[in-house]
């Protein structure tokens, strides 16, 4: 039985730049790094990445991860960073995938994106669809787009978001 130290991961995982950590039934903890895979430890066994889960979710979260086997959710440890989960059951164990997210807002000329966002972003009726493979920069270039339109028009904001990833500032809207 091995017991998981979620921050102590976590501070590993920003140390050396990775997006993504997996926590396995069987397989070591590994972590996406821009050198490519990395593993600590040893192999977790029966129920580790299940306390691991129930030390960090909230009671809602365990909850709805007890009923459906499966739940998204949102961590924030001060001095390392947020981050964004996903608890969920395969071949009858728990397993977790945790993802840094950049509390910095990037912004659409940073990103390399096509000044027509800017102009998209500002129209005041339409749909704007943002599609992609997980990690594609989906949420990113939304996050670009809803702080253009926040730093040059006043009005509402409204995001559906869960969790949510990006903190906006209060500017003109």
């Amino acid at each position: 039985m091995a017991v998981i130290d979620v921050p102590q991961v976590l501070q590993i995982m920003v140390k050396n730049g990775a997006a993504d950590v997996f926590m396995y039934t069987g397989a070591k903890i590994s972590m996406k790094t821009p050198k490519g895979f990395a593993q600590l430890g040893e192999p977790l066994g029966p129920g580790d990445a299940e306390r691991a889960i129930r030390e960090i979710l909230t009671d809602e979260k365990l909850k709805h991860f007890e009923e459906r086997g499966e739940v998204d959710f949102s961590l924030s440890y001060s001095g390392i960073g947020r981050f964004r989960g996903n608890a969920f059951r395969q071949r009858g164990e728990a397993s977790l995938v945790l993802r840094h997210i950049n509390t910095d807002v990037p912004n659409i000329e940073g990103l390399g994106m096509p000044k027509v966002l800017e102009q998209l972003v500002m129209q005041r009726n339409g749909l704007i669809l943002v599609v992609g493979a997980t990690g594609s920069g989906k949420s990113t270039t939304l996050a670009a787009m809803i702080d253009f339109r926040n730093a040059n028009a006043g009005g509402h904001i409204l995001t559906l978001e869960d969790p949510i990833e990006y903190m906006h500032l209060h500017k003109k809207s």
